[in-house]
This record gives C-alpha cells, structure tokens and sequence, in this order.
C-alpha cells in the first residue's frame, strides 16, 4: 500500500495550537485539551494511508481545488492532496460550530 506524506502547514498548526490553549486555559481543562489535540494528531497521521476515503467538500472552487474534510470530535480538518507528490498538507484545524463557509474563504492553497 502507498504511503503518503503528511504536512500540518503553519495554518493549521496554529490553529491545533490556539484549540489547545482555549480548552486548556479558557476552559481550565488541560488534560482533556492534551487527549483531544493528540486524537487531532494521531486521526491526521493516519492520512498516510488512503488520503481519499474522506469526502470533497462540496462548494465550488474548493471542490474542484480537491478540498477534503473530516471530523474528529467536534472539530473539522480540512486538507488537499498533491499527489504529483504523494503528499497531504493539512491547511486548517476548526471547532465545528463555526462558519464553515468562513473559515474555508480563508484557507490559502500552496
């Protein structure tokens, strides 16, 4: 089976970052912001194998750019492949309640 590589561009890894630090100093809950950020992680590793089981999101032009998402709790990673290079960059990291539509204007492709 073909291994891909994944890539947390700085977005989103800002983003991991800025959930970890609402949950864990907002939220006074740190362990449990420690055990979802590992969860983020570890779903987004296994992106290393079969990076096309998740859906394309469905609005245009990120549909045709190959926007692909997935939920892990209540949060949404949103990625692209380049598999000219076989490689996943992971472009943003969001709490599901959130304006979606918002949040995907803002993601900036390589």
């Amino acid at each position: 089976m073909k291994k891909w590589r994944v890539i947390i561009l700085p977005d989103a890894e800002e983003d991991i970052y800025s959930i970890y630090m609402h949950i864990a100093t907002v939220l006074l809950e740190p362990v449990t912001a420690a055990k979802l950020v590992a969860r983020v992680k570890e779903a987004i590793s296994s992106l290393s194998n079969m990076p096309e089981r998740y859906r394309l999101y469905d609005k245009e032009p990120w549909y045709s750019k190959g926007l692909r998402l997935f939920f892990v709790s209540s949060y949404i990673v949103f990625y692209h492949i380049a598999p000219q290079i076989d490689t996943v960059f992971i472009d943003s990291v969001v709490y599901g309640g959130r304006d979606i539509g918002k949040t995907v204007e803002e993601i900036k492709f390589l």
